[in-house]
């Protein structure tokens, strides 16, 4: 979820073998590793909006690498893109 919005609904080894929804990807990335050799490369930028005042178009495009324009203005709806693996993203 991000800002109460459903971003990917999937089963275990979909989510972490395939992760892609764009805040899933980032989520995985920031998890850390218990290794002092391996160094988080957590890939997003901006500060969290106000869930109270969300943007419009799909919650994460101010914080999204992949952001198009149609992220700013319309909300994207989750749709299957594999069996049983769902994802709300424009892309």
């Amino acid at each position: 979820m991000y800002l109460g919005v459903l971003v990917k609904l999937a089963l275990r080894d979909q989510l972490y073998l395939k992760p892609s929804h764009p805040y899933t990807r980032a989520f995985l990335e920031s998890v850390p590793v218990a290794d002092p050799e391996v160094v988080s490369q957590v890939s997003l930028e901006g500060e969290v909006p106000n869930p109270m005042n969300p943007p419009e178009g799909c919650r994460f495009h101010p914080r999204c690498s992949e952001a198009k324009s149609i992220c700013t203005t319309q909300a994207p709806d989750m749709r299957e893109i594999a069996s049983g693996h769902f994802v709300t993203c424009h892309l």
